[in-house]
């Protein structure tokens, strides 16, 4: 079964992948060009959410680029193992993202 994944950020909520149940698998759609940290060449995940998730068992991540169908995996082992935290705020000292786990692309398998 697949349960969406929804944040709130800055008051607004915001639907940012679905859980799969059954796979323990969090499913991620996102446009590369806008979502991929390129400065650490890594991708972001909330760590809100990851924790939560993993708290029910997740298993593995999949983010797929929605504009070229490209998609990177990565077990969750992998993640605790080479995650790195950022927090972002805009100007206003309000939190735009929260806190943020981030893993180098060389660590997902991309097919």
């Amino acid at each position: 079964m697949l349960k969406p994944t929804i944040i709130n950020v800055n008051g607004r909520k915001l639907k940012i992948g679905n859980y799969d149940t059954e796979e323990k698998t969090w499913r991620i759609d996102r446009d590369k060009e806008r979502h991929f940290m390129r400065k650490i060449e890594s991708w972001g995940l909330d760590e809100t959410m990851f924790k939560h998730l993993k708290n029910e068992g997740m298993l593995k991540v999949i983010i797929r680029d929605y504009n070229t169908g490209e998609t990177w995996e990565i077990d969750v082992e992998d993640i605790e193992n080479h995650k790195r935290y950022l927090h972002f705020k805009n100007l206003n000292g309000k939190t735009d993202h929260k806190t943020q786990i981030f893993i180098a692309e060389k660590y997902w398998n991309r097919s």
